[in-house]
């Protein structure tokens, strides 16, 4: 009996190390790992808007912001560079624990070759930062071939040589723990860099749209009608780009949406409907600065409620949450602004609200 006890108390601890392990070494990007957390850190049912996409969001959309002018809540489940293969998956994931009144995609998601569209080592950012379960592992099976599936399963055949970098791996897992500790995101998902660009002129692009795109596009339209989501928003936030080249890709994509009942918004080149401005409201290309958030914030807020009936009730407790995200939101977009005047570039994400300067 004795050895019994002895050997279950052994093969606890070693399961305990290893999980710890896993924690500590397991490291994607630190603002998309808080970013993909962070939702599921969220109270179950608690989110009125589900947004899914890459960086444009987290850049561009300030779902704090939204709640104190509109009263929706909202939660962008992003990070930079998803791949529009994985919005499916994204999807099914989210809906494990929320029942949003609206999902909004961003489009971009899409607008890439098939090679990145199939590059299983992006996806770690997202299996490796969502809950396990069966959702988690049906989706992966899914998702991943076989022969590639055991690195996403066990962690640890992937980042055990992390070791190597202990101050990377505690910076990610302070992340992990700040998100554990509160309970909940402050901002909701957010990331941008303290600075405008330095020019106004915009750049020629023409984004690609392959037939893996539209079949994987079309397979999430599919799947948003079988299970019976009403409401789906699809939109393509602004760029500094020349949209005139590439307007046939988004008529193409609109086509497809309308299809299935759902709407498309193009704002790709909308700087006068929206009020910004192509230097001052941007830090790059691609990416809206705090400036510019803030006016992309108001407009896209103020479609959604005119369009969709999106506010309902939350508890006191949810509402103190989010009056709280709304303080902590805005001492950093302030510092943001601070960094934008003084000229001084700075880097701030979701720990920034968690860490003080």
């Amino acid at each position: 009996m004795k050895k019994i006890i002895k050997a279950t108390a052994f093969a606890l601890v070693v399961a305990f190390c290893l999980a710890l392990a896993t924690d500590f070494l397991s490291m994607t990007d630190r603002e998309d790992t808080m970013h993909v957390r962070g939702y599921f850190e969220e109270p179950n049912n608690s989110i009125d808007v589900l947004m899914i996409g890459a960086s444009e969001l987290y850049t561009g959309f300030s779902s704090p912001l939204a709640w104190k002018k509109y009263g929706f809540t909202s939660y962008a489940l992003s990070y930079s560079g998803a791949q529009g293969s994985l919005y499916k998956t994204m999807l099914t994931q989210a809906l494990d624990t929320q029942n949003p009144k609206l999902v909004v995609f961003e489009v971009g998601g899409f607008l890439y070759y098939e090679n990145y569209l199939k590059n299983y080592k992006k996806m770690h950012i997202w299996f490796d930062n969502v809950p396990d379960g069966e959702t988690k592992l049906e989706t992966l099976e899914q998702v991943i071939p076989a022969e590639k599936q055991n690195e996403y399963k066990y962690q640890l055949l992937k980042y055990h040589s992390n070791w190597k970098h202990p101050k990377d791996c505690f910076k990610g897992w302070l992340g992990k723990m700040a998100l554990r500790l509160r309970g909940y995101s402050y901002t909701k998902a957010f990331a941008t860099s303290a600075m405008c660009r330095k020019t106004a002129e915009l750049e020629k692009y023409n984004p690609p749209m392959c037939d893996y795109s539209e079949q994987c596009l079309r397979e999430l339209l599919e799947y948003c009608k079988s299970i019976g989501l009403k409401n789906v928003l699809f939109v393509r936030g602004p760029h500094c780009t020349d949209s005139k080249g590439h307007m046939k890709v988004y008529d193409k994509m609109e086509a497809m949406i309308n299809e299935y009942g759902y709407v498309f918004r193009n704002y790709d080149n909308a700087f006068k409907e929206i009020g910004l401005d192509t230097k001052t409201n941007f830090y790059n290309r691609d990416h809206l600065n705090v400036l510019g958030m803030e006016k992309y914030t108001d407009f896209l807020g103020k479609y959604i409620v005119e369009h969709y009936d999106v506010t309902g009730y939350h508890s006191k407790e949810v509402i103190k949450e989010w009056d709280e995200c709304v303080v902590k939101t805005e001492e950093v977009i302030q510092k943001c602004k601070d960094n934008i005047a003084e000229g001084k570039w700075a880097r701030r994400y979701e720990l920034s609200a968690f860490i003080p300067d």
